[in-house]
């Protein structure tokens, strides 16, 4: 047997090779150690952030669900107060492990709300927080309606026209219009820019507003008609608190019974002139309601008429015929002038409640208060009138001061009518907007404890 002798180079090459092999094993062993090490740290971290956002979320959906709970808390919040355990005062703990605080405040929209909820890990050592922005629709119009059509010689003032389908507004020039479908009719012409108001046809593509008003009076791009409006919604009404209101008022009918009669035209009459404060003080009664519950039917209002409060159509047609007793003071909305772009000048007059120059801080702009006692312009009813699967219709010299909501149905007039828009209206019984989340984001923030 002959044995294979190595040679002494051939044993050091075998051991340089095995001391390699230990170092590699020595440098990549605690290298495995310190990566698991931090993926055991960093999935702890991502535990922790992870929960934080959830806690954060929990409470952004708590701030939503508080201002459901009470209509008047939306209102409380443009108004400054604030709501206890909802501005940062108190410390939630999250189903999620950790903790949240929440705060609504509003924007620099009076329609809009901002929660912001900051979510903390139980260890507190990981934090994120949410903003969400929230939008109330309430009666945003003088009238919205799915259709709005024949509006002939009648006149709509100090807020704007919305409808789900199409608006013929025939010639006018005001008030703004907006509308899901499409605009019709003849064309006015803006005596700023000297443009035509000419209605663009009903088939997207197509522009969705167009600017008319080129001086600094008004807001940059504003337009004086909009198509293809998407945020036109219907306001939400809650039928059975104004159905239950009626009944208890003893004004729930279910048949189509005369409108002047005197089981239904039950307010007293208004002395002519009556001042805004006699008016809000002694005779102002808006929680009234006059609940149509019809079957194909229409209920009629004719002759010297004057109400208030809320009337309700259901399943029939409602119609305001014939003269006006209503002879009042009552405030200017605030934004009637922005109504009438394509119109107004620097002269009074114009309108109804235009005040000679701009609006400047310095300048009156709008009358303060409108009286309802010009020819043809005092008032048939004030309030809300909702129709749902039904028409309403306006002739003669019928005003309405407040909005008109038509659902399933459309607007129609014949003669002088008009409808005066009063936003307050929506703070009637059982009319609330719908709230929609409108913007998310995620933002950085200190815990504020």
């Amino acid at each position: 047997m002959i044995l294979k002798r190595f040679k002494p180079s051939e044993s050091g090459q075998a051991i340089v090779i095995i001391i390699l092999i230990v170092m590699v094993f020595l440098i990549l062993i605690p290298l495995n150690v310190f990566f698991l090490d931090q993926e055991s740290k960093f999935s702890v971290m991502e535990k922790r952030t992870t929960s934080a956002f959830h806690c954060a979320e929990q409470g952004a959906d708590r701030g939503y669900w508080k201002l459901l709970e009470k209509q008047g808390y939306w209102a409380a919040i443009l108004a400054g107060t604030q709501i206890d355990g909802y501005c940062f005062d108190v410390v939630y703990t999250s189903t999620f492990g950790g903790t949240y605080a929440v705060n609504i405040t509003t924007t620099d929209d009076t329609k809009e709300r901002k929660i912001i909820s900051i979510g903390r890990s139980a260890d507190g050592s990981e934090i994120r927080t949410v903003e969400i922005i929230l939008r109330k629709s309430l009666v945003e119009g003088a009238i919205q309606a799915k259709g709005v059509t024949s509006m002939g010689a009648a006149e709509v003032h100090w807020g704007p026209v919305l409808s789900t389908t199409q608006i013929d507004p025939t010639s006018k020039a005001f008030p703004v219009l907006r509308s899901k479908l499409g605009i019709a009719g003849a064309a006015a012409t803006c005596v700023h820019s000297g443009h035509n108001l000419g209605r663009p046809d009903t088939t997207p593509p197509q522009s969705n507003s167009t600017a008319f008003c080129t001086h600094a009076w008004y807001p940059a791009g504003w337009y004086q008609w909009q198509n293809f409006d998407t945020d036109i919604t219907d306001p939400t009404v809650d039928l059975n608190a104004l159905k239950l209101a009626a009944q208890s008022q003893g004004r729930y009918y279910t048949t189509a019974v005369a409108g002047d009669g005197n089981n239904i035209n039950d307010d007293p009459a208004v002395v002519g002139g009556m001042a805004y404060a006699t008016y809000l003080a002694t005779y102002y009664t808006p929680s009234k309601v006059r609940y149509f519950d019809l079957s194909g039917q229409e209920a009629t209002f004719s002759g010297g008429t004057f109400m208030e409060g809320t009337i309700i159509v259901i399943n029939g047609n409602l119609n305001f015929s014939g003269n006006h007793d209503g002879d009042y003071y009552w405030p200017v909305p605030a934004e009637a002038w922005k109504q009438y772009c394509a119109i107004n000048t620097a002269a009074a007059g114009q309108w109804p409640g235009d005040a000679a120059g701009m609006p400047t801080p310095t300048s009156a702009f709008q009358d303060a208060q409108y009286r309802f006692a010009h020819p043809g312009q005092k008032i048939s009813f004030h309030g809300i009138i909702y129709v749902k699967n039904g028409v309403f219709k306006m002739s003669g010299n019928t005003n309405i001061h407040g909005a008109v909501i038509v659902v399933n149905g459309s607007v129609t007039t014949v003669g002088n009518p008009g409808i005066f828009y009063d936003p307050d209206v929506a703070n009637y019984v059982g009319f609330d907007g719908a709230i929609t989340r409108t913007s998310w984001r995620e933002i950085k923030m200190a815990w504020p404890f």
